[in-house]
């Protein structure tokens, strides 16, 4: 920020810059004005001096025009302020003299209409200046004592009384002037003040922008340092929590008193607790450091269906849930890997909030490409929140953020991995009846040659799925049997509805 001197010297420097560029402006009009008197006024007793008066006047507008373009090439510096001032005081006294010398040369008390003439072009003259000399106040008040002076001079000394009441007139007239080109001046010194504040308040904006962009720029770099050191360390850290699970299981397989053995499932608990956290939070940090690439490979989608089956299908039994899988033969163009974390996440997540009914897991053919969805009949979703909960830490129900429900990550998981993939990952809910989470995948292209379903690959194919199929149905009529009784009505890709368990049904995920 400018010191207060500084500032008036920059103020200075800007009315001198603006009185100058109004010099040119008033160049030819000034000498078509004194060429124009010349005829007019010219009688034989005074033509020369009215020559004499428009050769000084021409000159004085030519140097002070051409003085002041020489000076405007150049940057009008602060310091230059005050010698810029004085020059211009000068040069003005000298052309309002020039013009004021017209009332000697042309002020004739025989012929009325020559007086009237030259009072109105010196009132008029003095009166345009305001426009362009009033910038500079000391300017502005130098030209007019010298051009209303000498007309008043002029008209005093005449000896009339007519004459001498014109003098006091002008001199009036002078003061009013004087007093309206100080109230112009202060305007113009408003303006320019203004002007400056404003370059100054911008100046500050940028500063504190770059501070705030440096500062945005050190926090993303330190946040995306601190996601790296975490996807590199993610193996590291994720050791010592699987040791502590294999070093629990052993302790379990020990004789131990009742007493213990309770110990001991709180201990496994919380060490299932904090491993699921942490395995959450790496694969997070690891989507948001950028690590993660995807690795595009042609798969069979049915064993990940199976995979993920018999991982999460004993946590819904242990709820009550009856968890289900359509079996599918497709061929998937993608990453298995990234695809089953995505599953895992949406499986997890439905299984979370699903308090009664079931889970259905399945994938249907759509256009060209394939649907992976995942159906529930939990709490279901309202519309307003629909795009809030793939945000981190965002979860729905969980105001006490009860650890045992996550962290409210495992969606912005499967968005972010969803993104590495370019696979649309949507939502369809309704609150009180389920939700519905489809991920679009693209179909792996056929081998030359491939007509159909025939060949013995594709046999082979329809064949282990079919052993699958049967086998996940005794593992399902054995779950069923251990839950409690509770009516699930899930209707299947393809349009066929299944029952598991008795009793009233608790509706369909979503129909």
């Amino acid at each position: 920020m400018l010191s207060p001197p500084a500032t008036e010297r920059l103020i200075r420097a800007e009315q001198a810059r603006l009185l100058m560029g109004n010099m040119g402006s008033s160049l030819l009009p000034a000498i078509a004005v004194a060429l124009l008197l010349v005829y007019v006024l010219a009688t034989p007793d005074n033509t020369l001096a009215l020559r004499l008066w428009c050769a000084a006047v021409i000159a004085s507008k030519v140097y002070a025009s051409w003085d002041a373009r020489r000076l405007l090439r150049a940057p009008i510096l602060a310091e230059h302020a005050d010698r810029l001032t004085r020059r211009l005081i000068v040069l003005n006294a000298i052309d309002g003299a020039a013009w004021g010398m017209l009332a000697f040369a042309g002020l004739d008390p025989t012929s009325t209409a020559n007086s009237i003439l030259v009072v109105a072009v010196l009132a008029g003259i003095v009166g345009n200046s305001m426009s362009l000399l009033s910038p500079v106040l000391p300017v502005f008040a130098v030209f007019c004592v010298f051009e209303l002076g000498a007309l008043a001079l002029k008209a005093w000394t005449m000896g009339e009384l007519a004459f001498q009441a014109l003098s006091l007139a002008v001199l009036v007239y002078l003061a009013s002037l004087l007093s309206q080109g100080r109230n112009s001046s202060r305007a113009a010194r408003a303006a320019i003040q203004l002007r400056f504040d404003n370059i100054e308040l911008i100046a500050q904006l940028r500063v504190e922008t770059e501070k705030a962009r440096q500062a945005l720029h050190a926090a993303e770099q330190a946040n995306l340092a601190k996601s790296k050191f975490l996807a590199a360390a993610s193996h590291d850290l994720r050791q010592p929590i699987h040791a502590q699970g294999l070093f629990l299981e052993v302790l379990g397989r020990s004789a131990l008193t009742p007493a213990q053995q309770e110990v001991l499932a709180s201990a496994r608990s919380a060490s299932e607790a904090s491993a699921s956290m942490l395995h959450t939070l790496l694969d997070f940090s690891r989507i948001d450091a950028g690590v993660v690439e995807a690795h595009i490979v042609p798969f069979r989608l049915q064993p990940l269906l199976a995979k993920i089956e018999s991982e999460l299908a004993p946590q819904a039994d242990a709820q009550g849930l009856v968890y289900r899988t359509h079996d599918s033969e497709l061929v998937l163009q993608s990453d298995p890997a990234l695809v089953e974390l995505i599953l895992r996440n949406l499986v997890s997540n439905a299984v979370r909030y699903t308090l009664r009914g079931g889970i259905l897991v399945g994938c249907r053919r759509r256009g060209g490409g394939a649907v992976i969805e995942v159906w529930d009949s939990g709490i279901g979703i309202a519309a307003a929140q629909q795009q809030e909960i793939f945000q981190e830490f965002h979860q729905l129900g969980n105001p006490e953020r009860d650890r045992q429900k996550g962290l409210g990550l495992g969606l912005s998981i499967a968005r972010g991995l969803a993104r590495i993939l370019d696979a649309p990952l949507t939502l369809a809910s309704q609150p009180g009846r389920g939700s519905v989470f489809r991920l679009a995948l693209p179909l792996a292209p056929l081998p030359a040659g491939h007509r159909g379903g025939g060949g013995a690959a594709a046999r082979a194919a329809a064949a282990a799925v079919a052993a699958g199929a049967a086998d996940r149905r005794r593992r399902h009529r054995l779950r069923q049997h251990a839950a409690p009784a509770a009516g699930l009505g899930l209707r299947l890709p393809g349009g066929r509805r299944r029952r598991a368990g008795a009793g009233a049904g608790a509706g369909a995920a979503a129909s």
